[in-house]
């Protein structure tokens, strides 16, 4: 039987599937080396360890959640690149997981890839809210607030941290309308 040849780009791409499949607490190297159909000592060729496994699957989760949310802000601006970007944040941690939990809660210091991508992510926001009219000496903060607001609405909601007695996706657009407001009203 042939050996299975495996880069570091099929390591990363089968731990992902594992923390969509099971979380972040069943991330192991066996797991994916078995996802891999190879033996874990395979994998030590092309990460560091758990540790190195998991700063790689933060990078790559990080990076395809902001490719994500810049994909959705094309051709828009302000109320509506919000709406897109809120809708693509929530789509992303339905669909994908467990890479919206290592993308949101990393595990471990940031390296600077995943730094990077977090500026990206946070230049983003700020585009958004100038959009909607706020100055520029206001709007670092102004995406900061925003951005907050809306990945922690999510956090709740994939976590089931709300009530469902109401239709969340309501609560949702209630929260982008005050986020709205909030930045109009800020203008002034």
């Amino acid at each position: 039987m042939a050996k299975q040849r495996i880069d570091s780009g099929d390591v990363t791409d089968a731990a992902l599937d594992v923390l969509d499949a099971n979380g972040s607490d069943d991330l192991t190297l066996s797991k994916v080396a078995s996802e891999l159909g190879v033996q874990s000592s395979a994998l030590y060729n092309h990460v560091e360890g758990l540790s190195g496994l998991r700063q790689s699957v933060a990078l790559k989760a990080s990076e395809t959640l902001e490719i994500s949310l810049r994909d959705a802000a094309i051709a828009r601006s302000g109320r509506d690149a919000l709406w897109a970007v809120g809708d693509s944040y929530r789509r992303f941690a339905a669909e994908h997981p467990g890479q919206f939990e290592a993308a949101t809660l990393l595990f471990g210091e940031p390296t600077p890839e995943i730094t990077e991508t977090i500026t990206s992510i946070t230049e983003l926001f700020v585009r958004i809210v100038e959009g909607i009219g706020v100055t520029e000496d206001r709007a670092l903060d102004d995406a900061r607030a925003v951005h907050s607001a809306i990945r922690g609405f999510v956090i709740l909601d994939v976590t089931r941290g709300f009530d469902r007695s109401a239709d969340v996706d309501d609560s949702f657009d209630h929260l982008l309308e005050l986020l709205v407001r909030g930045l109009k009203d800020d203008r002034s």
